[in-house]
C-alpha cells in the first residue's frame, strides 16, 4: 500500500512497483489507508510522514498493530521535522525510513524483498570455465550482498537440474539476462563451449542492445585480441584478481563494478527518472 496526499507521487510509485511484479493500492488520506488496512491483506506500505489530520508515523504505529510482520516505510523530505525524538519510536515499531526524494534504485532497497518473481528481477549470467570455481567463489561471497539488497538474480550453470538439457537452460538464461559477466582466464579463453557459445551470445546481445557484458579477469591472460578487447574490463584497469596483493579487495572492486551496472539496468528498465521531489507543502 501507497499512502500519500500527492496522487501523482503515488502512480509514479506504483509504476514502478508493477515494473517489478509488484502490484499495489494507493491511499491519499489516512482515513482511506485505514479502510484498505481492514480490509486488504497488505505484503508492505510505503507512508508519506507529512498526510492532512495526523502524521504519517502515528498512522503507521496503528498499522504496525494491526500488520505485525510486513515491512513498513515512512518517506519524508524533511528529515529534521521528525529530529531524534522519533528514533525510538522507529525501534520500538521496526519502522524503516526513505529520505525523499529518492530514486528508483533507493525505492527498490525497501521493496526487493517483496519481488518474488525471478522474471521481475535483474538476472546476471556468469560464464566462466569450472577450472576457476575458486576464484568464482570468492567473487560470489561478494555479490551475496548485492542479491540481498536488490531485486537480482546471478545465474550459474550451477544452477541446472537433474534431467535439464545442459545447451538449452545455459542458452534460455543467456537470453533473460540483463548482464552478462565473462569471467576471463585462460582456461575460459581455451574452452570451446565458453568461448564459442556462450560468450559468442552473450556479445550478439550486447551488440543489440538487450545486455550488457562485463569481462572480468580472473587470471593472467592474453585478451587484447579477443572480441570483448573494447569492452571496460573488471577488476581496476582489467587487472587480473590473482595478481593483486589483496585478493578480497580485487573481488571487492568487481563488486562495485557490478554493482554500478545493476543500478544502470534498473533505471533502464524502467526509463524514470529519480521522482519524489518535495514541493511546498508535500512532506
Amino acid at each position: 500500500m501507497i499512502v500519500d496526499d500527492e496522487p501523482r507521487n503515488g502512480r509514479l510509485v506504483r509504476d514502478v512497483l508493477h515494473q517489478f511484479g509488484i502490484e499495489s493500492i494507493a491511499a491519499t488520506t489516512v482515513e482511506e489507508a485505514d479502510r484498505i488496512a481492514a480490509e486488504t491483506p497488505l505484503s508492505g506500505a510505503l507512508v508519506d510522514y507529512m498526510m492532512p489530520g495526523e502524521d504519517g508515523v502515528q498512522f503507521c504505529i496503528r498499522l504496525r498493530q494491526q500488520h505485525p510482520l510486513i515491512p513498513i516505510t515512512v518517506m519524508s523530505g524533511y528529515i529534521a521535522e521528525l529530529g531524534p525524538a522519533y528514533d525510538d519510536v522507529f525501534k520500538e515499531h521496526r519502522l524503516l525510513f526513505l529520505s525523499k526524494p529518492f530514486t528508483v534504485v533507493q525505492l527498490l532497497h525497501h521493496v526487493g524483498s517483496l519481488i518474488t518473481s525471478e522474471r521481475h528481477r535483474i538476472m546476471i549470467f556468469e560464464s566462466y570455465s569450472h577450472r576457476d570455481a575458486k576464484v568464482v567463489r570468492a567473487l560470489d561471497t561478494h555479490f551475496a550482498g548485492i542479491a540481498r539488497d536488490l531485486p537480482v538474480v546471478f545465474w550459474q550453470d550451477t544452477e541446472i537440474v537433474a534431467g535439464e538439457e545442459i545447451d538449452l537452460a545455459v542458452r534460455n538464461n543467456l537470453e533473460r539476462a540483463d548482464i552478462v559477466l565473462l569471467l576471463i582466464s585462460a582456461d575460459y579463453i581455451a574452452s570451446e563451449y565458453c568461448y564459442r557459445k556462450e560468450m559468442k551470445q552473450a556479445l550478439a546481445r550486447h551488440s543489440d542492445g538487450l545486455a550488457r557484458v562485463i569481462p572480468v579477469i580472473l587470471r593472467p591472460v592474453q585478451w587484447a585480441d579477443s572480441p570483448f578487447r573494447r569492452l571496460l574490463a573488471l577488476p581496476k584497469d582489467g587487472k587480473p584478481i590473482t595478481a593483486w596483493s589483496d585478493r578480497e579487495r580485487a573481488c571487492l572492486d568487481v563488486a562495485i563494478g557490478v554493482r554500478k551496472a545493476i543500478d544502470d539496468a534498473i533505471i533502464r528498465r524502467i526509463q524514470l527518472k529519480p521522482y519524489g521531489m518535495p514541493s511546498e507543502g508535500d512532506g
